[in-house]
């Protein structure tokens, strides 16, 4: 059984089938680092759990902050409030584009009343 608190314990996971790193904190702060199989991890999550501590993945992990990534992957819609949906946007070098916002650029500039 492990004993920790929620502050004391970090743990990542890249994915299934690659190890589980777990990390406890010593109260000096000296770290102890553990490798686990994910057979062992399933056990460990659920003694984890009584200490409030959830597995998740490095994107999930992310994804729940507050980061450039995380903030970007959260928006469902474009500045000008068009719903990002698959019809509507492009993706190019992995940033999202409205498409009903840039025909209506280029169809300012067509006419000459770009802003």
């Amino acid at each position: 059984m492990i004993t920790a608190n929620a502050d004391q314990i970090e743990c990542s996971w890249k994915g299934t089938g690659e190890p589980v790193v777990l990390t406890l904190f010593e109260p000096d702060g000296e770290a102890v680092t553990l490798p686990l199989e994910p057979k062992q991890a399933l056990t460990l999550a659920k003694q984890l759990s009584q200490c409030g501590v959830i597995l998740v993945t490095n994107r999930q992990n992310i994804l729940k902050g507050f980061g450039p990534a995380a903030v970007n992957a959260r928006k469902s819609h474009c500045v000008h409030g068009h719903k990002f949906s698959f019809g509507n946007m492009r993706i190019n070098r992995g940033k999202r584009h409205c498409r009903l916002c840039e025909a209506a650029a280029s169809a300012r500039y067509r006419t000459g009343k770009a802003k």
